[in-house]
Parts: structure tokens; sequence; C-alpha cells
């Protein structure tokens, strides 16, 4: 087993589903810095575009994503989501119940067709000692596409 791998396990780490959000339109969804807790560390936060695409605004950074990709802040770091290619503007965000997980969105309820934007939002939760070690050995910011890369046009 190498160090990673070794390090992960002594982490315990526990993934927490937390809100699926379908939005559409310009907005801006903003999330603070994550908090320690007594003695446990922050959680390492994600997201997972499951349709669509967005902008985030991490570490200095601007980041694009579009369906597939999974962008993970080990350190809880704070961050917002914009829409891409609109003008961001504030729309009204409502939290209803989901069959699975409570549903954020700044839909009207009689809105049809698909969201611009479904996101799966979550965390890792990880045990003090090697979680802290390997959050705080991981970048500020991870982003991995999920989907198999395409092959260019020919």
């Amino acid at each position: 087993m190498d160090a990673l791998s070794h390090l992960i396990q002594l982490a315990r780490m526990r993934v927490q589903l937390d809100v699926r959000c379908q939005l559409s339109g310009g907005f801006v969804l903003p999330h603070a810095q994550e908090a320690a807790s007594g003695d446990a560390p922050a959680d390492a936060v994600f997201h997972l575009v499951l349709a669509g695409q967005c902008r985030m605004w991490v570490a200095g950074r601007n980041l694009y994503l579009r369906a597939g990709d999974l962008v993970l802040l080990p350190q809880g770091s704070a961050h917002r989501l914009t829409q891409a290619g609109r003008a961001a503007g504030q729309s009204p965000l409502q939290v209803a119940p989901g069959a699975v997980l409570p549903l954020k969105t700044n839909r009207a309820a009689n809105e049809q067709g698909a969201a611009d934007v479904d996101l799966l939002c979550g965390r890792f939760q990880y045990r003090r000692g090697a979680g802290q070690l390997l959050a705080a050995w991981l970048p500020p910011v991870v982003q991995v596409s999920l989907l198999p890369a395409q092959a260019p046009a020919q």
C-alpha cells in the first residue's frame, strides 16, 4: 500500500451529502470558510456538477466547471459559484425537501424544463490527526473530471 492510500485509510473519511442544487439564470451561491469544531478539523467540501456548467471563484482562482467535474476543497475554503456565461445576479434561493436530499433552487415551482446547472454538494468528514495531515498535504483546490476524455474532432 502506498503512503497516500495508507493516510486516506487512517483518516477514516466519511462522505456526507448535504444538498442538491438546481439553478437557472444568473445566480451567485456563496459559501463561507468551513469552521473547525472543537477538536475536529474543518470538513473537506466538494461539488459535483451533474449537468450544465458554472464557475467557481476560490483561492484567487476562477474555475470553469462542466458536467462530470468534481471540485474538492480539502481545507473547506470559502468560495462562490456563479452561472457561467451570464451576468451574475442574486436570484432568491429556496430550500425544499427532496426525495433524498434537500433541494436548493432559484426556479419557480411551475418552471418547466431542466435547470441550467445541477449540483450535488457535500463534504468529507475526516478524523483528527491523519485527516488533518491529509488535508494539509493536498492543494487547496482539487478539480477532476469524472467523465472519460473525448478524442479531438477530426
